[in-house]
């Protein structure tokens, strides 16, 4: 059953004609290429954006680590309005 599927589709492909392909196709294809390697990014544009994004990182780090939860201010207004400053309600 297989193998008359398989030879109906070859006949059928023995219907289909060649076709010619246009005369500077392969030099279109080659400058399309080279067009996208000149579009990339130079070395030294490249080094620049990592530095930068580096440096962006180094001081969130730095900001992130010295600022430092005031618990201070926090404990004088629980204090100030006599609030309990646990969670427990009952004892």
């Amino acid at each position: 059953m297989k193998a008359e599927k398989n030879i109906d589709f070859l006949k059928t492909l023995g219907h289909i004609k060649k076709v010619d392909a246009p005369e500077f196709l392969l030099t279109r294809i080659k400058q399309k290429i080279a067009n996208t390697y000149a579009n990339s990014f130079s070395p030294r544009i490249a080094w620049s954006m990592a530095t930068g994004f580096v440096i962006i990182v180094v001081l969130n780090i730095g900001i992130a680590i010295k600022t430092t939860p005031q618990n201070n201010k926090e404990t004088t207004i629980v204090e100030a309005m006599n609030l309990l400053p646990t969670n427990a309600l009952y004892k």
